[in-house]
């Protein structure tokens, strides 16, 4: 089965994008002002879930994130925003 990598946005807060189950996450950046992450995913017909990711501002609470994996960091001007994808 052929993979790609392709660039999804994401928004302030909470973020849900479609993506292939066997999906991996292996860039969060921000180009052009925009906050992205890449995802290695694989192509034709496959199984498909909702992922939920979170962007989080430093100092921000997270206790109440439950179930958050931590997926990168993102530098935005004088902002550090950390990215996390939701599970469970």
């Amino acid at each position: 089965m052929s993979r790609v990598v392709l660039k999804h946005k994401l928004n302030m807060g909470l973020t849900q994008i479609e993506l292939p189950v066997e999906s991996k996450v292996v860039l969060a950046g921000v180009q052009d002002g925009v906050i992205y992450i890449w995802v290695e995913q694989p192509t034709g017909d496959v199984a498909k879930h909702i992922e939920t990711f979170y962007v989080i501002g430093t100092g921000r609470d997270i206790t109440g994130h439950k179930n958050m994996d931590h997926v990168g960091s993102v530098l935005q001007g004088p902002f550090i925003w950390h990215i996390y994808r939701g599970w469970g």
